[in-house]
């Protein structure tokens, strides 16, 4: 029997996959809500479709666009607050000093 790769217990597989699953869930997510808003647009009548609508589609734009903004500052709050809480727990596990400030360097 071939002996194990010491790395293979510590290699990021699963932070890739769990990413990887990630990215198809939200491409799939996108996928389905544009097919579903093409075929919702197609099926209105035709009355909807003129230029008395604009104002309302405009309006919900504006609300989409805004909602979709805030998730992506959320998202980027988010990733940055782990970071910086993962390389806080690294520096006190591995004796290291932590900065007062996580954007300075550290005085080693």
């Amino acid at each position: 029997m071939a002996p194990i790769d010491p790395d293979f217990y510590n290699s990021h597989l699963f932070g890739i996959s769990a990413l990887s699953a990630y990215a198809l869930v939200i491409t799939a997510s996108l996928g389905l809500i544009g097919r579903t808003l093409s075929r919702a647009y197609g099926s209105l009548p035709i009355a909807k479709r003129t230029r008395a609508s604009a104002p309302e589609r405009r309006h919900d734009v504006l609300i989409s666009a805004g909602l979709a903004a805030l998730s992506f500052v959320m998202n980027i709050y988010h990733v940055i607050d782990a970071g910086v809480t993962s390389y806080s727990a690294w520096s006190i596990v591995s004796d290291r000093a932590l900065p007062i400030n996580i954007w300075t360097s550290p005085a080693w």
